[in-house]
Protein backbone atom coordinates (compact mmCIF):
# COMPACT_ATOMS: atom_id res chain seq x y z
CA UNK A 1 0.00 0.00 0.00
CA UNK A 2 1.06 3.56 -0.52
CA UNK A 3 0.95 4.57 3.15
CA UNK A 4 2.82 1.53 4.39
CA UNK A 5 6.44 2.59 3.69
CA UNK A 6 5.89 5.89 5.49
CA UNK A 7 4.92 3.98 8.62
CA UNK A 8 8.18 2.01 8.53
CA UNK A 9 10.35 5.08 8.04
CA UNK A 10 11.77 6.05 11.46
CA UNK A 11 12.30 9.67 10.37
CA UNK A 12 8.60 10.42 10.07
CA UNK A 13 6.95 12.40 12.90
CA UNK A 14 4.59 9.51 13.68
CA UNK A 15 7.50 7.30 14.66
CA UNK A 16 9.03 9.79 17.12
CA UNK A 17 8.62 9.21 20.84
CA UNK A 18 6.08 11.49 22.50
CA UNK A 19 7.37 14.01 24.99
CA UNK A 20 6.63 13.35 28.65
CA UNK A 21 3.41 14.89 29.93
CA UNK A 22 3.85 18.19 31.71
CA UNK A 23 1.70 19.47 34.58
CA UNK A 24 -0.36 21.86 32.43
CA UNK A 25 -1.36 19.12 29.98
CA UNK A 26 -2.17 16.74 32.82
CA UNK A 27 -4.32 19.43 34.46
CA UNK A 28 -6.22 19.99 31.19
CA UNK A 29 -6.84 16.25 30.76
CA UNK A 30 -7.94 15.94 34.38
CA UNK A 31 -10.29 18.92 34.05
CA UNK A 32 -11.79 17.46 30.87
CA UNK A 33 -12.32 14.11 32.59
CA UNK A 34 -14.00 15.83 35.56
CA UNK A 35 -16.28 17.77 33.20
CA UNK A 36 -17.26 14.59 31.36
CA UNK A 37 -17.95 12.74 34.62
CA UNK A 38 -19.96 15.68 36.00
CA UNK A 39 -21.96 15.82 32.77
CA UNK A 40 -22.65 12.08 33.01
CA UNK A 41 -23.81 12.45 36.62
CA UNK A 42 -26.00 15.38 35.62
CA UNK A 43 -27.62 13.31 32.90
CA UNK A 44 -28.08 10.41 35.32
CA UNK A 45 -29.83 12.54 37.92
CA UNK A 46 -31.87 14.40 35.28
CA UNK A 47 -33.03 11.23 33.51
CA UNK A 48 -36.62 11.63 34.71
CA UNK A 49 -36.80 15.20 33.46
CA UNK A 50 -35.23 14.19 30.15
CA UNK A 51 -37.67 11.31 29.68
CA UNK A 52 -40.65 13.51 30.59
CA UNK A 53 -39.50 16.15 28.12
CA UNK A 54 -39.17 13.53 25.40
CA UNK A 55 -42.60 12.09 26.25
CA UNK A 56 -44.10 15.60 26.15
CA UNK A 57 -42.59 16.23 22.73
CA UNK A 58 -44.00 12.94 21.44
CA UNK A 59 -47.41 13.80 22.93
CA UNK A 60 -47.39 17.19 21.20
CA UNK A 61 -46.43 15.58 17.89
CA UNK A 62 -49.36 13.15 18.18
CA UNK A 63 -51.79 15.96 19.07
CA UNK A 64 -50.54 18.13 16.24
CA UNK A 65 -50.80 15.30 13.71
CA UNK A 66 -54.31 14.39 14.81
CA UNK A 67 -55.48 18.01 14.74
CA UNK A 68 -53.93 18.58 11.30
CA UNK A 69 -55.65 15.50 9.85
CA UNK A 70 -59.00 16.49 11.37
CA UNK A 71 -58.61 20.05 10.09
CA UNK A 72 -57.96 18.78 6.56
CA UNK A 73 -60.85 16.31 6.81
CA UNK A 74 -63.45 18.75 8.18
CA UNK A 75 -62.19 22.07 6.80
CA UNK A 76 -62.37 23.65 10.28
CA UNK A 77 -59.48 25.70 11.71
CA UNK A 78 -56.54 23.73 13.07
CA UNK A 79 -56.63 25.47 16.47
CA UNK A 80 -60.25 24.40 16.94
CA UNK A 81 -59.35 20.82 16.02
CA UNK A 82 -56.40 20.92 18.43
CA UNK A 83 -58.78 22.00 21.20
CA UNK A 84 -61.21 19.20 20.33
CA UNK A 85 -58.44 16.56 20.23
CA UNK A 86 -57.04 17.75 23.57
CA UNK A 87 -60.47 17.74 25.24
CA UNK A 88 -61.22 14.28 23.83
CA UNK A 89 -57.92 12.96 25.22
CA UNK A 90 -58.61 14.51 28.63
CA UNK A 91 -62.12 13.03 28.62
CA UNK A 92 -60.66 9.61 27.79
CA UNK A 93 -58.21 9.86 30.70
CA UNK A 94 -60.99 10.93 33.07
CA UNK A 95 -63.17 8.04 31.89
CA UNK A 96 -60.31 5.57 32.39
CA UNK A 97 -59.66 6.94 35.88
CA UNK A 98 -63.34 6.67 36.82
CA UNK A 99 -63.70 3.11 35.56
CA UNK A 100 -60.35 1.65 36.62
CA UNK A 101 -59.60 3.94 39.57
CA UNK A 102 -61.23 1.89 42.36
CA UNK A 103 -59.59 -1.32 41.16
CA UNK A 104 -56.21 0.36 40.87
CA UNK A 105 -56.53 1.90 44.33
CA UNK A 106 -57.37 -1.51 45.84
CA UNK A 107 -54.37 -3.07 44.09
CA UNK A 108 -52.15 -0.20 45.24
CA UNK A 109 -53.22 -0.68 48.87
CA UNK A 110 -52.55 -4.41 48.56
CA UNK A 111 -49.14 -3.76 47.00
CA UNK A 112 -48.22 -1.36 49.79
CA UNK A 113 -49.16 -3.96 52.42
CA UNK A 114 -47.17 -6.67 50.63
CA UNK A 115 -44.24 -4.28 50.15
CA UNK A 116 -44.19 -3.42 53.84
CA UNK A 117 -44.31 -7.13 54.66
CA UNK A 118 -41.37 -7.81 52.34
CA UNK A 119 -39.47 -4.90 53.83
CA UNK A 120 -39.93 -6.15 57.39
CA UNK A 121 -39.04 -9.76 56.56
CA UNK A 122 -36.07 -8.58 54.47
CA UNK A 123 -34.71 -6.59 57.39
CA UNK A 124 -35.19 -9.48 59.82
CA UNK A 125 -33.57 -12.06 57.56
CA UNK A 126 -30.80 -9.62 56.68
CA UNK A 127 -29.95 -9.21 60.34
CA UNK A 128 -30.08 -12.98 60.87
CA UNK A 129 -27.80 -13.47 57.87
CA UNK A 130 -25.39 -10.88 59.21
CA UNK A 131 -25.41 -12.53 62.63
CA UNK A 132 -24.60 -15.89 61.03
CA UNK A 133 -22.03 -14.57 58.57
CA UNK A 134 -19.92 -12.63 61.07
CA UNK A 135 -18.65 -15.68 63.02
CA UNK A 136 -18.09 -17.57 59.77
CA UNK A 137 -15.99 -14.70 58.42
CA UNK A 138 -13.99 -14.61 61.64
CA UNK A 139 -13.37 -18.37 61.45
CA UNK A 140 -12.31 -18.12 57.78
CA UNK A 141 -9.69 -15.44 58.45
CA UNK A 142 -7.52 -17.75 60.56
CA UNK A 143 -6.67 -20.24 57.77
CA UNK A 144 -6.44 -17.44 55.22
CA UNK A 145 -3.90 -15.58 57.34
CA UNK A 146 -1.92 -18.79 57.62
CA UNK A 147 -2.02 -19.43 53.86
CA UNK A 148 -1.07 -15.87 52.90
CA UNK A 149 1.31 -15.47 55.85
CA UNK A 150 -0.34 -12.35 57.26
CA UNK A 151 0.18 -11.69 60.93
CA UNK A 152 -2.36 -10.49 63.47
CA UNK A 153 -1.12 -6.91 63.03
CA UNK A 154 -1.85 -7.04 59.26
CA UNK A 155 1.80 -7.06 58.16
CA UNK A 156 3.36 -9.76 56.06
CA UNK A 157 5.32 -12.30 58.09
CA UNK A 158 8.11 -12.99 55.61
CA UNK A 159 10.28 -14.78 58.11
CA UNK A 160 7.47 -17.00 59.43
CA UNK A 161 7.75 -20.66 58.38
CA UNK A 162 5.26 -21.85 55.81
CA UNK A 163 3.15 -24.90 56.61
Amino acid sequence: MAGEPALRNPKTPAATVAAPMDAARAAKITAAAIVVIAFAFGLWYAQTAILLTFAGILFVIVLYGASRELAELTGLPRLLMLTIVTLAGAAGLILAACTAGPTLMAQLAQSIAVGANHLIFGAVFGLVGLALATPLAAVATVPLRHVFRIGEDGNDDQDAPRA
